[in-house]
């Protein structure tokens, strides 16, 4: 894939200051300030268990967009639409880097996730 790079993320959901807060022990919440307000993120959707786990394709990475400002990355969403798998393309702002052990927290619960005996082989033409 180089100069692509195949990546696994964790989609982020808005969770409540009341909920958030007590369980900030359980590396299952990430706090950020954006634009001078506290956020709050989880890594699970309600009450359900599971993360929600994509993957997608950074495109040239290591190399920035030209035309657009710094820490602009485009990518493609690899997406199950109805069976078949779709190449989403997206452009994304980093916005900051989780520190070390929120970062392998969050990579084992994935791993956890989707752990399990075989490969899966995915066929697609990048732009």
């Amino acid at each position: 894939l180089s100069p692509h790079r195949l990546i696994k993320v964790l989609e982020l959901f808005n969770a409540s200051q009341s909920k958030a807060l007590p369980f900030a022990e359980h590396s299952k919440y990430i706090y950020v300030m954006h634009k001078n307000q506290r956020k709050y993120l989880s890594i699970f959707e309600g009450d359900k268990t599971l993360p929600v786990v994509d993957y997608m394709v950074v495109l040239n990475h290591g190399t920035t967009v030209d035309g657009e400002e710094k820490n602009i990355i485009s990518a493609v969403f690899l997406s199950n639409m109805d069976g078949n798998v779709q190449n989403v393309p997206v452009r994304l702002k980093l916005k900051s880097q989780l520190r070390t052990g929120y970062a392998e927290r969050y990579q084992a619960i994935a791993s956890q996730y989707s752990s399990r005996i075989g490969v899966d082989y995915v066929s697609m033409m990048l732009p």
